[in-house]
């Protein structure tokens, strides 16, 4: 089965879209947080210095969630043309800690794919390095 790179890149696009809807409801959320804290209609026991803590968390995941969407579908992408194996698992990584159930099977076809990345290159990695013994050097006086 040589088509692993596909489903990985497939599944950690599929991870950071959902990431990134959520970042952007994120967003939306905060700024409805802090207009509703903010008006005259709600009452809350939240010092306006708490009120600012509550919004910049959700602000920071927010932003946090954006960046490892689009690090999930940048390594997705390059998972779909087969390049650069080590940015398609960074990417499968963040993809787990964006959207969790198409995360895990996103790394595992990644790792389980790594071969496919080195097909056409003439030197493939090997988990086995073999040194060569270098010759004796003569003791000079």
């Amino acid at each position: 089965m040589g088509n692993k790179h596909q489903i990985a890149g497939t599944l950690s696009i599929i991870s950071g879209v959902l990431g990134l809807l959520g970042s952007i409801l994120s967003f939306f959320a905060a700024f409805i947080l802090q207009f509703a804290l903010n008006s005259s209609d709600y009452y809350t026991d939240l010092t306006p210095d708490e009120q600012a803590i509550a919004t910049g968390v959700i602000l920071f995941f927010a932003i946090a969630g954006l960046l490892l969407s689009i690090l999930a579908i940048i390594g997705g992408a390059f998972s779909l043309q087969r390049k650069v194996w080590g940015l398609t698992l960074t990417g499968a990584i963040a993809s787990i800690l964006v959207f969790f159930p198409t995360g895990i099977p996103a790394v595992i076809f990644v790792a389980m794919s790594r071969n496919e990345f080195f097909h056409n290159s003439p030197h493939p990695p090997s988990s086995t390095q073999t040194l060569t013994p270098s010759p004796p050097s003569s003791p000079t006086a």
